[in-house]
């Protein structure tokens, strides 16, 4: 799976700083979210690194009976992240 742990650093800067202080990458990746990833990628994505849910409680809040489908989704997530921020 990729590296998620540039997300892990921004959400966790986030609640650190507070909503005042917002890294400077923040903005950008909140942006390409916004406009890269699907409903369902958005959804899983706020989850998983603004509430930092695990992929358990995602699937079960989500209906999915296997955690699975939430990791193909991260999965997903990061690399379509990763690749806009690379093309930016």
């Amino acid at each position: 799976m990729g590296d998620a742990s540039a997300l892990d650093y921004l959400a966790q800067q986030q609640q650190s700083q507070g909503p005042s202080d917002p890294h400077p990458l923040q903005e950008l990746v909140e942006e390409l979210v916004q406009s890269e990833l699907t409903e369902k990628e958005r959804t899983v994505f706020y989850m998983r690194f603004g509430e930092r849910a695990s992929h358990r409680e995602i699937a079960r809040r989500m209906g999915y009976r296997s955690h699975r489908v939430i990791q193909v989704l991260e999965e997903r997530i990061i690399n379509k992240i990763s690749e806009a921020l690379n093309a930016s």
